[in-house]
């Protein structure tokens, strides 16, 4: 990889956001941050208050939502170490655009449809592996190797400013409006990200190995696969967070469904537990760290491994008890934060 003269120059002294590239990269973040939030909170509302989805139907939508690294995450990641990543990234933002924009569309012409949103949520899942395997590919392109995770906490920092007034403030809107018209802005997001990720030049991002054959490309998933499974810690990890994203694929999954058709809660509530949630998340980032450095990590997993059913305990129990039904919720939302992914 070659950096930019002016780059290279000097790494330590760099500030990431004085670098034009990683400024724009660093906008364009932003922009579909918040468009993916706003997307988060709109597709269950859409779904289960305007289309009336049964929670079977729900499950359907978010396992679409999640099927792009299931069934892709191993050979994108092949792919896109050959290609230019510049390219997939506004390819991505292209199918973004389309598959948001189709909804606000389909809902003024009066077809909108539960089949679009479950084709719109795999669309985006798809196009979300790529443009997320690209962008992390392609940031040590546009900084100094040693500002890169300088570069990373820049961007953390903003996607969890972001998550944090997106959802509440989507909340409030929807009391206006109908939750398919916030799809509007979902797609208006992506395509200021588009324009923005147009303009950066990554150095040395060129595509390499067209020619590498079939034979060698499955060998690389198998030596990625390998080491994975060989290594008994890597191994026992991989269990763990299997484990753990199964539970929490099923919470997410139906917590809209309770939340809004068994418990009743209005949109700006949906909108603020969401925003609770995230403040928790960085509340625990900052916390995290420094029981890591005083416990150890593999201490700290199984601890919170250990207390994920306690938190997880509090949600049916909104159900009996309606009237504290807000604080209960808000307590699972708040203690779940903490737990490993």
């Amino acid at each position: 990889m070659t950096l930019p003269p002016a780059l290279a120059a000097d790494d330590d002294a760099t500030e990431v956001l004085k670098v034009p590239d990683f400024r724009r990269l660093w906008a364009a973040n932003g922009f579909g941050y918040a468009a993916s939030e706003v997307a988060g909170f709109a597709l269950p509302v859409t779904a289960l208050l305007l289309l009336h989805a049964r929670p079977l139907v729900m499950s359907l939508i978010f396992v679409c939502s999640r099927a792009g690294f299931l069934t892709v995450g191993l050979p994108a990641g092949v792919w896109i170490d050959r290609w230019r990543k510049k390219p997939v990234m506004v390819w991505a933002d292209v199918a973004y655009a389309v598959a948001f924009g189709s909804i606000p569309v389909a809902y003024f012409l009066d077809v909108l449809t539960v089949a679009q949103l479950i084709v719109v949520a795999l669309v985006v899942s798809m196009a979300g592996v790529f443009f997320e395997v690209a962008h992390s590919s392609v940031l040590p392109y546009v900084l100094p190797r040693r500002r890169v995770a300088d570069g990373n906490a820049r961007l953390q920092t903003s996607q969890t400013t972001i998550q944090a007034v997106s959802p509440s403030v989507a909340g409030v809107v929807t009391q206006s409006i109908a939750a398919p018209v916030l799809y509007c802005f979902v797609g208006l997001c992506h395509l200021m990200s588009l324009l923005l990720v147009r303009r950066i030049h990554p150095s040395g991002d060129v595509a390499r190995d067209r020619a590498t054959p079939e034979r060698r490309f499955r060998r690389e998933i198998a030596d990625g696969m390998g080491v994975l499974f060989s290594q008994p810690l890597l191994r026992l990890l991989l269990n763990q967070a299997a484990l753990n994203n199964i539970g929490a694929g099923i919470i997410l999954a139906m917590l809209p469904v309770f939340l809004l058709n068994e418990i009743g809660i209005s949109t700006w509530m949906f909108g603020l537990l969401s925003t609770l949630g995230a403040l928790a998340g960085f509340a625990a980032s900052l916390l995290a760290p420094r029981l890591r450095r005083r416990f150890g990590e593999i201490r700290m997993t199984l601890i919170f491994s250990a207390l994920a059913p306690f938190a997880v305990v509090a949600a049916p129990l909104a159900g009996v008890f309606r009237g504290v039904a807000v604080p209960l919720i808000a307590r699972r939302v708040r203690a779940s934060a903490a737990l490993p992914g």
